[in-house]
C-alpha cells in the first residue's frame, strides 16, 4: 500500500478518489453493456451474451460500491453531493438490476420454447408469432418498472427530509489508511471503550486541531472527566516525546551521524535537549533523517519541525490549573502560569515581541475587540479609521525610543497610556528620534504623520484626540485592576508566545473572570 500511495500523491489523489473513479468507469461500461442487449432482446427477441448469476453479481456491486466509496473521496464536497451520487448510482444500479431480471425472463422463456417438442418446426414456421412474444416480454418489466422507481427517487426520496438526511449522514467505505495519525508517536488520545464491542474509542491527531464541544448542566463533570484527563494524556506525551528525543539524540551522536550545533553542557543537555540542537553529518542526512522519521512532524523546506507538545490552558479559576500544575511536577515538565492575582504571575506584555508593527496591531485588534464586547456592536467598534492609526503609530514610537531613553527597559501599556493622554510626551519622544538620521530617515511617515496630529497648534490634534478618545478610556479602564496592570505592565519576566509555541510550552492561564468581568477577560 506504501507504493500505491506515493503513486496516488503524484496525481494529488486519495484512495476514495482514485478507486470511486474506477469503479464508476466500471458501472458506465456494464450499464452501456447492459443497455445494448437490452435493446437487442427488444429488437430480435434474443440476447447476445446472456450473464450468469456470478456475472451479475459483480454488475450489481459495482454502482453499490462506487456511491458507498465517492462519499469520503473528492468528488463529494456538500451534502447536496452526497444526494446526488445517490440518485445517478440508485438509476445506474437500476439500469443493471432491469437488464439481469429481463434477460433470465427471457432466457426462461427460451428454455421453455426449447423443452417443447418439434420446437425447430415451431420456431421456423411460426417465427413472426415467436419474435413478437419474446419482444414483449422483454419491454413487460422496463415499462413496468421505469415510472414506479421515477416516482421513489423522485417523489420519495427527493421529497422525504428524513430519508435525505439519512443519505447526509452516511458516511460511505473510508479507505485511507486507519494507522495514519495513530499511534504513540502521534498526538492521539484515548476516550473511551466501546462496551458493545471492547474496542477503544481514540480520537486521532488530524481531530486534535478540531473544536470539541463538551455539553453538560453545571457539576455533571465536564472538567473533571473530560478535560482534566484529556490535558493530563497531553502532559503524558510531551513528556514521551522529550524523553524519546534524548534517547534518539543519544543514538545519533554516538553513532556519529549528527553532531551538537552550539556547545551545551552536561546539566543544560539534561533538562532542556531538543533535537533542534542536533545537525545531521556531512554525507548521512538521509540516515539521519531515517533514523528520525518518526519523531520528524514535517519539514518546510530546508527546516525540520520535530514531533513536540505545546500546551496552552485557559481556566476562570485555579481549581483546574492546581491540578495540571501537579501532574506537570510529577513529570518534570516546566510550565508558565499567567494568574492576574498573584504578584509573582509572568507578564503578558505586548512589547515583548521584536517586531514593532506585530505589536501595534495586536493592541490595536485587542482595543477594538474589547469595545465591540462591551457595546455589542462591532460596527461602532472604531467609527474613523485615524483611531487605529494613531494607536499603531503611538505604539511603534513608544517601541522603537522608549528603551533608548531608558536604559534599555521594556515599555508597556501604562506608558502608551500617558502618551495617548499628553501628546507633549509624544512630541519631545518624535524630537529626540529625529536627531537620530537614520532613525528619521526609517520613521520619516510617522513623523510627517505626528507633527499633522500631535504635535502643539496641529491642524489635527483635535481630531485625533476625539477620535482616540475611546480607545483611552479602556485602555484606561483595564489598567485600573491591579492584577492585569501588573501582568500587562511588567517590564522584565515576560512570555513570548511565538517562541512558546515554536519550543512547545506549557502555559496555564487564570482569567478569574468571577473576578475581573467577562469583558476583562
Amino acid at each position: 500500500m506504501k507504493y500505491i500511495d506515493n503513486f496516488l500523491k503524484k496525481l494529488n489523489t486519495n484512495r476514495n478518489t482514485f478507486v470511486a473513479f474506477i469503479l464508476t468507469l466500471i458501472t458506465i461500461y456494464i450499464v452501456v453493456d447492459r443497455i445494448a442487449e437490452m435493446l437487442l432482446m427488444i429488437f430480435t427477441g434474443v440476447s447476445y451474451s446472456y450473464w450468469g448469476p456470478i456475472e451479475y453479481t459483480f454488475a450489481l456491486a459495482c454502482p453499490v460500491l462506487a456511491f458507498a466509496i465517492s462519499i469520503p473521496s473528492k468528488f463529494v464536497k456538500t451534502k447536496k453531493d452526497k444526494v446526488t451520487m445517490f440518485f445517478v448510482f440508485s438509476i445506474l444500479l437500476y439500469v443493471i438490476a432491469i437488464s439481469m431480471f429481463t434477460q433470465w425472463l427471457n432466457m426462461a422463456a427460451w428454455l421453455l420454447l426449447l423443452s417443447v417438442p418439434n420446437y425447430a418446426e415451431i420456431i421456423t414456421e411460426f417465427s413472426d408469432l415467436v419474435t413478437p412474444a419474446f419482444v414483449s416480454i422483454s419491454l413487460y418489466l422496463p415499462l413496468v418498472t421505469i415510472l414506479p422507481t421515477f416516482k421513489k427517487l423522485y417523489m420519495g426520496v427527493n421529497d422525504s427530509q428524513d430519508e435525505i438526511r439519512s443519505i447526509w449522514d452516511y458516511g460511505g467505505i473510508n479507505l485511507s489508511d486507519k494507522k495514519e495519525n495513530h499511534g504513540p508517536y502521534t498526538c492521539e488520545v484515548y476516550i473511551c471503550t466501546d462496551n458493545e464491542t471492547a474496542k477503544k474509542i481514540v480520537m486521532p491527531e488530524t481531530s486534535r486541531f478540531q473544536s470539541l464541544f463538551v455539553c453538560g448542566g453545571s457539576g455533571s463533570g465536564k472538567t473533571s472527566l473530560v478535560y482534566e484527563p484529556l490535558i493530563a494524556k497531553d502532559i503524558e506525551r510531551k513528556y514521551f516525546f522529550r524523553e524519546v528525543s534524548k534517547e534518539m539524540g543519544y543514538t545519533a551522536l554516538k553513532t556519529g551521524i549528527a553532531y551538537l550545533n552550539k556547545p551545551y553542557d552536561n546539566d543544560y543537555l539534561n533538562k532542556n535537549f531538543n533535537l533542534n540542537m542536533l545537525t545531521p553529518a556531512e554525507n548521512k542526512e538521509a540516515i539521519f533523517n531515517a533514523y528520525l522519521k518518526k519523531m520528524i512532524l514535517n519539514k518546510l523546506g530546508e527546516e525540520t519541525v520535530y514531533r513536540n507538545l505545546g500546551l496552552t490552558v485557559m481556566a476562570p479559576d485555579d481549581e483546574l490549573l492546581i491540578h495540571m500544575m501537579d501532574v506537570c511536577k510529577n513529570f518534570g515538565i516546566e510550565y508558565s502560569v499567567i494568574d492576574p492575582s498573584s504578584n509573582t504571575s509572568i507578564g503578558l506584555n505586548p512589547f515583548v515581541y521584536d517586531d514593532s508593527s506585530k505589536i501595534a496591531i495586536t493592541i490595536s485588534s485587542v482595543l477594538k475587540a474589547m469595545y465591540s464586547v462591551t457595546h455589542n456592536n462591532s460596527e461602532d467598534a472604531y467609527r474613523e479609521d485615524i483611531s487605529i492609526q494613531a494607536i499603531e503609530n503611538v505604539a511603534i514610537l513608544l517601541k522603537e525610543m522608549y528603551p533608548r531613553m531608558n536604559e534599555g527597559n521594556l515599555p508597556n501599556m501604562e506608558d502608551l497610556l500617558k502618551m495617548l493622554t499628553n501628546f507633549d510626551l509624544i512630541q519631545k519622544m518624535c524630537e529626540i528620534l529625529a536627531h537620530d538620521e537614520e532613525l528619521k530617515e526609517k520613521y520619516a511617515i510617522q513623523l510627517a504623520y505626528f507633527k499633522k496630529n500631535f504635535y502643539a497648534n496641529a491642524p489635527g490634534k483635535e481630531n485625533t484626540e476625539k477620535y482616540i478618545y475611546t480607545a483611552v478610556s479602556q485602555l484606561d479602564n483595564l489598567l485600573r485592576i491591579p492584577g492585569v496592570k501588573t501582568i500587562l505592565c511588567n517590564r522584565h519576566n515576560n512570555l513570548d508566545f511565538d517562541k512558546a509555541l515554536q519550543n512547545g510550552d506549557v502555559t496555564f492561564v487564570c482569567t478569574r473572570r468571577g473576578d475581573l468581568g467577562a469583558a476583562r477577560t
